[in-house]
């Protein structure tokens, strides 16, 4: 890719004083001129391991103290500039109050007095300097070195921790000027590794489940020395047993022991495991065994801040029948009215009362409730019985389990707003939408929104109206699966939900309306992985999606159909027809290192497997096309599938490099000869390829000559996307990010309304689009403001070299339009 810049001479002059204003400006801010003498300003630590074998070679660095200040764009330490400029010149003393002659009226005579009085003007200037310093400056790090000491101290101790244990640590001071450059130089010489690992556990109660899990084990032989895999293999066996009954199990009953007398680089692990100690009076201790704890009662606050207000409770027995056999006590306190129906409240419990305490259940049962989204507060909390306590010999053990519920606000109304500028259009939006929690006392959460936006556009003729879309969505989400599935019949760790959505959805275009009414009953559940509980895998099923869409054509939209003698293929999209069918979606996320999201769509091929079923008389269910049809429209048929794939490159605290990838096809069957526009692929707009405004980019290398007077948007049965996108803050909750986008869509087969517009492996990859910007955002990390500006970089319906975007002052208004602003709440992926 070749981008040429053409300048004239008096714009490079005009160009090199602007570059030589801004860097006068920085170094009228250079932060060692109002150094003392003997100090440096350390600008730089630089670790060098002689071997990049080391695991910990990178990670050494983050060991040495001081941290260097923070530098402007990577460059410049413009924050310590300012905090040195608003450093008084004069050596720091007392202010010495003045004299002054004031004027005094005292009655109806002014009298002229001499008067003591502070410096009132320095003093304001100098709370400004103060609050200069604080808000915008850096104190500068200077150079000490008995701070060098102790970083070389950290760092022989960070190698050590990592099987270095003979490692050695030297360093030098580069001075240049009042500047200082500090590097450690360390020789790593040969790691120990893990030769043999023993156990030694002195309780034979809980002997036989840790040596039953030695495969897991995270220290393995061959393997480098690391303090770090302990402490994990610490927790990963006291994990084991929390979660196996053993309540009062901690990493601290682990400690090992290390042999390192073999003379031959390697080592002997020894995993001990320490019996717990328990007090018999006040002042003896004696060694006891591990005991297993049983849940004795459950109890749900379902007020727990209306219970810490009031002090006052109604408590009610609930019993629960599993599966007509066996039945579960729970006690449940509320305040004077009952919220929630008692099954609602424990329903999310994943365990019950006699069962063996486990950690994990308890985090389920937190996750559940977390999942219903009803509470603001939620806390489980457990407590040995009296009886357990003075009865410390026996094998085991109970505990109390008390659930303490908040209930969150029950009504609440949120607004988005979206702006977008791309070229000379204009788009502005809004959404409002309306929640109600808990309407039928079992946890449901109804909710209802309004969504509007409008496009304008800006030409010779003025600015005038160009699309309108309105639209409005209501649900109802239970938490539970609905019929004709049981509850008792479904494990818990499913966390089940059924969501019914019921929508509508009107467009007005150029030359058509559109008018889209849905229907969608939906199955949702998922899991968080036991060993990783960052992870989580979710599904949905949609049983029924029912698509109903409505289109009404201009006039003038027909004739023109008729002038540029579309096929039926495209016709087919701006026509009547109505969509049933299924759809199946997988996700799987890993906090925020990847996100992993395939879709699976099937509709309309039960439905005419029916309709043919039928024989002669399906006949009369035929339209002039040879489509069958339902209350006179036809209906789609057609197979669609899709994936997304978000993955975090660079993951730090304040700047994160993230990778994204989309692709999909679709295959129109049967009932319909293309694919649906709502199962149509598409690509433009705030959150695809930002250099192009919504469902303007493609088929392929398609050019549409008939654009200005159709409006037909650009969609394909074929997507793929890639997408680059560096974010780094630039100060508190001002993020920045430096983007790039490239993609397109095509038609599955060859279609003489979109000359190629099909996938062909010879040239896909000439007609894939890129664009690159730059964006600002306000992160506010319960939501993020975007701004993005894009510009397109290679066109694919241009031809050759013209397809790449040349820039110069010449081409100036064109080369503006091609570019995109888009204001819009949240990351693009």
């Amino acid at each position: 890719m070749k981008i040429k810049i053409f300048f004239s001479l008096r714009q490079c002059l005009v160009s090199l004083l602007l570059l030589a204003g801004c860097l006068f400006c920085f170094s009228a801010c250079t932060p060692e001129k109002k150094l003392k003498e003997g100090e440096y300003l350390l600008v730089k630590n630089k670790v060098v391991v002689d071997t990049k074998k080391s695991l910990v070679a990178d990670d050494l660095v983050y060991a040495v103290r001081p941290k260097t200040n923070k530098r402007t764009f990577g460059l410049f330490l413009w924050k310590v500039g300012i905090y040195q400029s608003m450093l008084d010149n004069k050596e720091t003393k007392e202010r010495t109050p003045f004299q002054s002659k004031m004027r005094v009226k005292l009655s109806k005579n002014a009298i002229l007095l001499d008067t003591l009085a502070n410096d009132y003007y320095k003093e304001q200037f100098s709370k400004f300097r103060l609050w200069m310093q604080k808000n915008f400056g850096e104190e500068p790090v200077l150079l000490d070195t008995s701070m060098i000491t102790y970083s070389k101290a950290q760092i022989k101790l960070m190698m050590h921790n990592n099987g270095y244990f003979n490692a050695k640590v030297d360093n030098n001071i580069v001075y240049n000027g009042k500047r200082a450059k500090v590097i450690y130089r360390v020789e790593a010489e040969q790691p120990y590794r893990v030769n043999e690992i023993a156990y030694i556990v002195n309780d034979s109660s809980i002997a036989c489940l840790i040596l039953r899990d030695t495969a897991n084990c995270l220290i393995k032989r061959n393997d480098i020395y690391s303090v770090d895999v302990l402490t994990e293999e610490q927790q990963r066996i006291a994990n084991r047993m929390l979660n196996r009954g053993y309540f009062y199990f901690s990493k601290n009953y682990i400690h090992f022991e290390i042999d390192t007398n073999l003379n031959t680089y390697s080592l002997n692990v020894t995993l001990v495991v320490d019996s717990p100690k328990y007090r018999i009076n006040d002042s003896t201790l004696v060694e006891g065994k591990h005991r297993l704890y049983k849940i004795n009662t459950i109890e749900v606050l379902s007020d727990f801040s209306e219970w810490e207000n009031t002090g006052n409770m109604d408590t009610i027995h609930y019993r629960e029948i599993v599966k007509k056999r066996d039945t579960n006590d729970y006690v449940i306190h509320f305040n004077k009215k009952q919220y929630y129906k008692p099954k609602t409240l424990i329903y999310p419990i994943f365990f019950k009362p006699g069962q063996m305490y486990s950690d994990r259940f308890s985090q389920y049962t937190y996750d559940r409730y977390a999942d219903m989204r009803n509470f603001d507060f939620i806390k489980i909390a457990y407590w040995e019985t009296n009886e357990s306590k003075t009865d410390f010999t026996a094998d085991t053990g109970t505990v109390n389990c008390k659930i303490q519920l908040t209930r969150s606000k029950r009504r609440n109304i949120g607004v988005d707003v979206l702006f977008k500028n791309t070229g000379a259009r204009i788009g502005l939006g809004g959404a409002i939408t309306y929640t109600n929690k808990n309407i039928g006392k079992g946890g449901e959460i109804f909710s209802f929104s309004v969504k509007y936006t409008h496009e304008l556009q800006t030409d010779s003729t003025g600015t005038h109206f160009r699309n309108f879309e309105l639209g409005g969505t209501m649900s109802i989400e239970f938490p539970k699966f609905l019929f004709p599935i049981k509850q008792q019949n479904i494990p818990k760790s499913f966390r089940p939900k059924t969501i019914i959505q019921l929508g509508a959805n009107y467009l007005r275009q150029d030359l058509y309306d559109r008018f889209l009414s849905n229907l969608n009953f939906s199955y949702n559940w998922g899991r968080r992985l036991k060993r990783d509980r960052t992870t989580k895998i979710d599904h949905s099923v949609s049983v029924i999606d029912i698509n109903i869409i409505k289109m009404y054509a201009d006039d003038n939209f027909d004739e023109a159909i008729s002038q540029y003698k579309f096929s039926r293929r495209i016709l087919e999209k701006y026509r009547d027809h109505f969509i049933l069918g299924s759809t199946y979606t997988f996700n799987l996320q890993s906090g925020k290192k990847f996100a992993f999201r395939a879709d699976f769509d099937l509709y309309g091929n039960l439905l005419y497997g029916i309709m043919s079923s039928m024989g002669q008389k399906s006949e009369n269910y035929k339209n002039d096309y040879g489509q069958y049809v339902l209350w006179k429209i036809p209906f789609a048929s057609g197979i669609t599938t899709s994936v997304d794939f978000v993955y975090n490159i660079v993951r730090k605290k304040k700047q994160d490099l993230v990778f994204h990838f989309a692709a999909g096809v679709g295959v129109s069957t049967l009932n319909s000869l293309s694919l649906p526009f709502e199962k149509s692929f598409y690509l433009g707009g705030s959150n695809s390829m930002r250099g192009w405004r919504l469902r303007t980019l493609g088929p392929g290398g398609y050019v549409d000559t008939s654009a200005a007077s159709l409006s037909i948007e650009s969609v394909g049965d074929i997507k793929l996307e890639l997408n680059l996108e560096y974010r780094f803050q630039v100060y508190k909750v001002i993020h920045a990010a430096v983007f790039a986008d490239a993609g397109n869509v095509w038609m599955l087969r060859k279609n003489t309304d979109f000359p190629n517009g099909e996938f062909a492996l010879n040239r896909f990859y000439r007609e894939i689009a890129v664009s690159a910007g730059i964006g600002l955002r306000l992160d506010l990390s319960f939501f993020v403001i975007r701004l993005d500006y894009a510009i397109k970089i290679h066109n694919p319906v241009l031809s050759g070299k013209n397809a790449w975007q040349h820039f110069n002052w010449k081409n100036y208004a064109d080369f503006k339009t091609d570019r995109s602003i888009v204001l819009g709440i949240g990351y693009p992926f």
